[in-house]
């Protein structure tokens, strides 16, 4: 059990942690179902101008009905902190696959590049959404089906992370302080895809640190 109280959810683990946002694996237990639980970190919480921010891109990401986007189920508030409910994936991400087995056979990873091309996609056609900070530790494999998390708030979450984390993953022009772009988005899958067929990382593992994971912003 986490420290975190939200009425209504048991907490079981701290799923990842940014800057901005805390995400963890919970219970909503009226429905009895597993979710993740994304919450505002409290030293944004008083920051009225950022959580005018995040609210408006967790709208925009809940009314995404799309399979390879991860479905937002419920967003509130307790004790001046926001908070996301989204849906929990059973599955392991690009970023866990590439170091148990190496690289993807090609068909795999062409598929992989389809799901999330296609969930891009539509997140900027239908809701002028961009990811901001994708990398292979954002994308959920769910039996056949790639998922994206952190669509959204990833690029929030950035801005105060800074981009060194994410930066293997940006266009080399793309620079601290600067809006992401939906260039950001297709040079980040470009480069996943490269990963995903060699196996090797575009930076040494111990440079790269923790990848987010499942539901993490």
């Amino acid at each position: 059990m986490n420290g975190e109280v939200i009425p209504g959810f048991e907490i079981y683990e701290k799923i990842s942690e940014g800057p901005a946002f805390i995400s963890h694996k919970a219970r909503q237990t009226a429905l009895d179902r597993l979710v993740v639980l994304t919450l505002m970190s409290p030293e944004f919480a008083a920051d009225e101008e950022w959580s005018r921010r995040v609210l408006k891109e967790a709208k925009k990401v809940a009314r995404l009905k799309q399979p390879g986007i991860l479905q937002v189920f419920d967003l509130g508030q307790e004790a001046d902190r926001l908070f996301l409910v989204t849906e929990y994936v059973e599955g392991a991400t690009v970023s866990q696959l590439l170091k148990s087995i190496g690289r993807l056979p090609f068909l795999k990873a062409r598929g992989i590049v389809r799901d999330v091309a296609e969930a891009l996609e539509f997140a900027w056609v239908r809701a002028s959404l961009l990811h901001g900070g994708l990398t292979p530790g954002r994308i959920i494999i769910e039996q056949n089906q790639a998922k994206v998390a952190g669509l959204g708030l990833a690029g929030l979450d950035a801005e105060q992370r800074g981009l060194e984390e994410i930066s293997h993953y940006l266009p080399p022009d793309r620079t601290p302080g600067s809006r992401p772009t939906a260039r950001d988005d297709i040079y980040a899958l470009g480069i996943i895809w490269r990963e995903m067929l060699t196996g090797l990382p575009t930076v040494p593992e111990e440079a790269r640190g923790a990848s987010p994971t499942s539901g993490n912003p």
